[in-house]
């Protein structure tokens, strides 16, 4: 009888070891993932905290110079760029496009490549995302500074 009982342990004793492993294995891939997700919304925030200052610092010196033109707004927004130190989430970072539109906002459009964690090994490149600040002129309303 004690033949047959340890016959009938043997297989119940492996059949865990998969079942954990397999768990182990999800759990990685789940902590993965998750981990390139968080990296890959990180570096896009910062891109859009960077297009959002842009267009604000625009503005500001727009203001100060009684400037109104998309030339004026390109300018500053390249000087504005060349000026900023660049961290290392932020690859290629450009100005795709900035102008000014009839209610005299002015609209920043940068691109850049973002290389989440993990994902780097998938797609060496990185991968291109974009944002869009914008910021308003005064309208010569309000308190004057005189």
């Amino acid at each position: 009888m004690k033949k047959n009982r340890a016959h009938a342990d043997g297989p119940e004793e492996g059949s865990i070891a998969p079942l954990i492993v397999g768990m182990l294995a999800l759990l990685l891939l789940i902590g993965s993932v998750t981990v390139a997700i968080t990296g890959a919304y990180l570096q896009t925030q910062h891109l859009q905290d960077l297009a959002d200052a842009q267009a604000n610092s625009v503005t500001h010196q727009m203001n100060a110079a009684g400037e109104g033109s998309d030339a004026a707004a390109r300018t500053h927004a390249s000087s504005y760029l060349s000026s900023v130190q660049m961290g290392r989430d932020l690859q290629g970072l450009q100005i795709r496009n900035v102008y000014m539109d009839s209610s005299r906002s002015v609209h920043v459009e940068l691109t850049a490549r973002i290389h989440p964690p993990l994902i780097s090994v998938i797609v060496p490149d990185g991968i291109e995302v974009s944002a869009h600040g914008s910021s308003r002129l005064k309208d010569g309303q309000g308190p004057s500074a005189g």
